[in-house]
């Protein structure tokens, strides 16, 4: 038996067992979707931080750099 076949007959009988028990599907797919969320949010938050540290730096840097003559 071949590795796809052996992949193949796992996968069957994985999607039987889920058909059997609606409720871990729906766990599933919950959770994969409730992972690509927090993914986003992560990404999205970690931005406005970045920007945020920037900005500070930047006012900062203007109130106590003298400018030369």
């Amino acid at each position: 038996m071949s590795i796809t076949e052996q992949a193949g007959k796992a996968a069957q009988s994985t999607i039987d067992a889920l058909k059997s028990t609606p409720v871990v599907l729906a766990l599933v797919v919950f959770n994969v979707l409730f992972m690509g969320a927090m993914v986003f949010v992560s990404v999205k938050s970690n931005q406005h931080w970045d920007n945020e540290v920037q900005r500070w730096a930047d006012l900062v840097a203007r109130c106590t750099l003298k400018a030369e003559p």
